[in-house]
């Protein structure tokens, strides 16, 4: 009797390890499958962007020839930092870089948070392009202006 207890304890013990085994696995491959997609989505639109510029297409001309002379930039990652540096060099207007983390500058400027007074502008340029389905309609709403994914504009160009 005492042997069959120490086996439904052992097997209760070996159950419940692999059900916890299972809850922290399922939730590390679910990361990492989301920061996957968010780099292969960066990793593409990057390609994209560099394949535009090889054919001398131009991320500010399109935005001029939309009637878009001033913009805000949101997100100063990498993808932000490269469209910031070749609107600079193109001389196009950029009003604000404005990100979640705003104690950081760029090139001597300020990076503004979404709480901090702005005038509007032309247009919002979401770089975060992984969750601006999640980000449009708020800066919609805080910026009044029409927001862009940086994606659209370089697939569209």
């Amino acid at each position: 009797m005492r042997i069959i207890l120490e086996i439904l304890v052992l097997l209760f013990g070996m159950v419940l390890g692999i059900s916890f085994s299972y809850k922290i696995f399922k939730t590390r491959i679910k990361r990492v499958s989301i920061m996957s997609d968010k780099h292969l989505e960066m990793f593409l639109l990057m390609n994209r962007w560099l394949q535009n510029e090889h054919k001398g297409k131009k991320i500010a001309d399109y935005l001029i020839e939309k009637g878009i002379h001033n913009v805000m930039i949101y997100g100063v990652g990498d993808i932000g930092k490269n469209l910031y540096e070749q609107l600079k060099k193109e001389e196009f207007e950029i009003k604000y870089l404005v990100d979640q983390n705003k104690n950081q500058t760029l090139d001597g400027r300020g990076i503004r948070g979404l709480n901090d007074k702005m005038d509007s502008a032309d247009a919002v340029i979401v770089t975060a392009i992984y969750y601006f389905e999640e980000l449009e309609e708020e800066l919609k709403i805080r910026f009044g202006c029409p927001v862009i994914s940086l994606a659209d504009i370089v697939y569209k160009m």
